[in-house]
């Protein structure tokens, strides 16, 4: 029948989750060793990341590009502002360069310049 439940077969599905819940809190006879504080070194070694091994950026010379990071240094603002106002299209004109986003640092002196406001009447 469709509308019948099989109580024998729902009391033995309890029987088995109940088993395998009592095995789960058990603790295994290979449990890992608790490390003393003997065991623990006293100094660590850090592999040598990207992070770690990334070269000094070379001096800017008046011709080069800005990035977002470089730009938003200048404006004092942070990095999401700079890409929100590029979504905006309300910042500083910038350059694609491949994947990039870079900035020419007349156009982003230029932007900020037209930004002036208050002072003298």
């Amino acid at each position: 029948m469709a509308g019948r439940i099989d109580i024998d077969a729902l009391r033995n599905h309890g029987k088995r989750v109940a088993t395998s819940l009592a095995t789960l809190r058990s603790p295994s006879p290979k449990a890992a060793k608790v490390p003393q504080a003997a065991d623990i070194p006293t100094t660590t070694t850090v592999p040598a990341t990207a992070a770690t091994t990334r070269k000094r950026a070379r001096p800017r010379q008046d011709g080069d590009l800005l990035d977002e990071h470089q730009v938003a240094g200048m404006l004092a603002v942070s990095v999401s502002t700079i890409r929100r106002w590029r979504l905006l299209q309300r910042g500083p004109k910038f350059v694609k360069v491949g994947f990039s986003v870079r900035y020419k640092p007349e156009t982003v002196r230029k932007w900020m310049d037209s930004r002036e406001s208050g002072g003298e009447r």
